[in-house]
């Protein structure tokens, strides 16, 4: 384990034991930390009666760092930037593309046919950044009428977190079919999404088949429970994009009517920096200016009477703006127009993350 890796692990295992020790005592002095920082992937995809494994790894702002296909076989990169790649075989009849952004993470391969797609493969991660991998083993077949499915055979993952997966579904459409089953995973306030889909058929003029694996998080760290588990002072900490630890202060108070209520000093909150706050609803938001960390807190009852208090942080996110970050490793050949013409990426969230592969928006994404 790396020192990054053994401090992250310390400092969210202080927060852990925050949280038990408060819960007790009826109110919860909570330490909040920034989402961490998934460092990369590899997945063995089933491809052309054999497998293609993709090794992926994201530099400490989440942009891509390398890229690598075993076996390159006649692979070459015709797209190389620092948030999408994209490798074809000589005759264009294979295209693997991979994307990451702000910690989401998604690799998509094209043929054309889905038997050059089915078969069985492997995804794993360390979704967390705590130095323990989680190992998702998936299968894609033919339901007999030329329409996909896809399964998750089995997940292993690390002691603490817990994995939920869901119902998984289909859609048709005139000659376009797509399966997907996903898998929510859990860990010190953190939850994180894998997403596994495919689909066959005409898709905006795109025939042929397609295998997509997504993961997404929504940057937020959660505490739920009763009035008395939420209340108490808490604080949030992040880094500047130098490196300069930051953090805030706030309080969950009762407001004298039995309901819950977020408040700070505008005056004292804020620790290692300047930031700025303002509120909103039951919360706040809060930067620091010009120096990529910002923090949003809100607090929300349910109509059972429990409460979730929602810490969303964004350290780290615009550590790039301004600057170039350099084009990722690939071991493969590149094309000389690789690096040319306009930048066809739209953001986190944006279509080469392929949020909706034939399901509309993913389920879970808030």
């Amino acid at each position: 384990m790396s020192h990054r890796r053994g401090r992250l692990a310390a400092g969210t295992l202080g927060f852990a034991l925050a949280l038990l020790l408060a819960l007790p005592a009826g109110a919860a002095a909570a330490s909040f930390t920034t989402p961490p920082q998934t460092s990369g992937m590899s997945a063995t995809l089933p491809l052309l009666g054999s497998s293609l494994t993709v090794d992926v790894a994201l530099d400490a702002n989440g942009n891509l760092s390398s890229v690598s296909l075993n076996p390159v076989g006649d692979f070459t990169a015709t797209k190389d930037h620092p948030h999408f790649v994209k490798f074809q075989n000589t005759d264009g009849s294979v295209k693997v593309s991979i994307t990451a952004w702000g910690g989401a993470m998604a690799l998509k391969a094209k043929a054309g046919s889905l038997s050059a797609l089915e078969g069985s493969g492997t995804w794993s991660a360390d979704i967390f950044g705590t130095g323990d991998t989680t190992t998702v083993h998936y299968t894609v077949g033919d339901d007999g009428s030329g329409a996909p499915t896809v399964a998750i055979d089995s997940v292993n993952a690390p002691s603490g977190v817990t994995v939920t997966q869901n119902p998984p579904t289909t859609k048709t459409w005139g000659d376009f079919a797509s399966a997907r089953v996903s898998a929510d995973f859990a860990w010190n306030g953190f939850t994180k999404h894998l997403a596994i889909a495919t689909s066959v058929g005409s898709k905006k003029d795109d025939s042929g088949a397609r295998l997509q694996i997504v993961l997404w998080g929504d940057h937020s760290q959660k505490l739920s429970g009763t009035l008395a588990d939420v209340l108490g002072s808490h604080t949030w900490s992040g880094k500047l994009c130098d490196g300069t630890t930051v953090g805030v202060a706030f309080q969950v108070v009762d407001d004298g009517t039995g309901n819950g209520k977020v408040t700070y000093d505008p005056n004292t909150f804020a620790t290692g920096g300047t930031a700025k706050a303002k509120a909103f609803g039951n919360g706040f938001v809060a930067w620091f200016t010009n120096k990529g960390a910002a923090v949003a807190v809100s607090l929300r009852k349910a109509q059972d009477g429990t409460y979730t208090l929602r810490v969303a942080s964004f350290a780290g996110r615009w550590c790039d703006k301004g600057t170039t970050p350099a084009n990722p490793t690939l071991n493969t050949p590149v094309s000389p127009d690789a690096t040319k013409g306009p930048d066809k990426f739209h953001g986190g969230h944006g279509k080469h993350l392929g949020f909706g592969f034939g399901h509309g928006r993913q389920k879970g994404h808030k």
